[in-house]
């Protein structure tokens, strides 16, 4: 076959190679649509997957379950959204790490009267892939909240809790989740004998699992800032230390995969400031593995940041 000569034009030709490379390009558009920018990155051969509308198939069950089967005047109690995972996936914590922009979310919305703690995160679970680390939570988790009812509920017969939730479910294939739940229940009198519900003794392990400050969970924590970028823990006795930071607009954890764990009883932590001057502290949760069984311990991380040379 004579090839084309370079220099002569074919106006025929390029249209109808003009027309074939614009009918390929709409093909992949509406058969590989791609996520907008920042909503769900996702790891190579991931792919964002529809939830659809059969709850039986979805990776993640939600439900609003409590301590008690009935709510009794005055009477402080827990109440939770459960997040059950199917075996091999796994949700984001609240911090995700660093292949997404939003983790986990959980609003509780309680009657009026009602008083609501701060929300009560278990410890979460570090994913490493190279350079880039997640901190996951899989099987089954409990956000807690406690509360304390009002002295009076009189000619009130039940309550109704609402909560809001939201997760990105992964495995092969990274499938959003979101879900509105509801809890009604009884009001009992001051003086009755209230059952125990079904998930409270799960209520129970799982707030074993939620970060504690170091005296009360009987751990020994020294911290240093050896300068004004570099936070040293140290855990004596301890075999492993995993930091997890809190999400914050003032620092980051700088490089994850190399200063957030470390299988000793020091970790140096490298922090990098995003605002001058801040005044923000490093917060997170530290998780110590000391030796023995039932050796885990989850801890409240809160520093202080140097003002000055003198502070270090």
């Amino acid at each position: 076959m004579s090839a084309l000569p370079e220099n002569k034009s074919y106006p025929g030709l390029s249209r109808r190679i003009s027309a074939f490379s614009r009918l390929i390009f709409t093909l992949l558009i509406i058969f590989f649509p791609l996520p907008a920018w920042g909503q769900y990155p996702t790891r190579p051969g991931s792919p964002l997957l529809d939830p659809g509308d059969d709850a039986s198939a979805a990776p993640v069950r939600a439900s609003l379950v409590a301590e008690y089967s009935a709510i009794t005047p005055a009477r402080k109690f827990y109440l939770a959204v459960k997040l059950e995972i199917k075996p091999d996936w796994s949700i984001y914590w609240k911090n995700p790490g660093q292949l997404a922009d939003k983790g986990t979310t959980v609003t509780l919305h309680p009657p009026a009267g009602f008083t609501q703690g701060e929300a009560l995160w278990p410890g979460p679970q570090r994913l490493s892939s190279g350079a880039v680390v997640e901190y996951i939570y899989r099987d089954v988790v409990l956000v807690i909240f406690p509360l304390q009812a009002p002295v009076s509920l009189d000619g009130i017969k039940e309550v109704t809790f609402t909560a809001d939730c939201s997760w990105l479910a992964m495995n092969k294939a990274k499938v959003p989740g979101s879900a509105k739940l509801k809890l009604t229940l009884p009001v009992a009198g001051r003086d009755e004998t209230v059952r125990e519900a079904p998930d409270r003794q799960l209520i129970y392990q799982m707030l074993e699992k939620t970060p504690q400050e170091a005296k009360k969970a009987d751990v020994t924590l020294h911290r240093t800032w050896s300068d004004a970028l570099t936070l040293d823990l140290r855990v004596p006795g301890a075999a492993y230390l995993a930091f997890y930071p809190d999400r914050s607009p003032d620092w980051v954890l700088k490089s994850p995969a190399d200063s957030g764990a470390a299988a000793s009883d020091h970790l140096r932590l490298e922090i990098s400031f995003l605002r001058f001057g801040t005044k923000s502290p490093v917060t997170g949760v530290l998780e110590v593995h000391l030796p023995g069984k039932n050796s885990t311990r989850v801890v409240y991380l809160k520093v202080s940041v140097p003002r000055k040379k003198t502070d270090l």
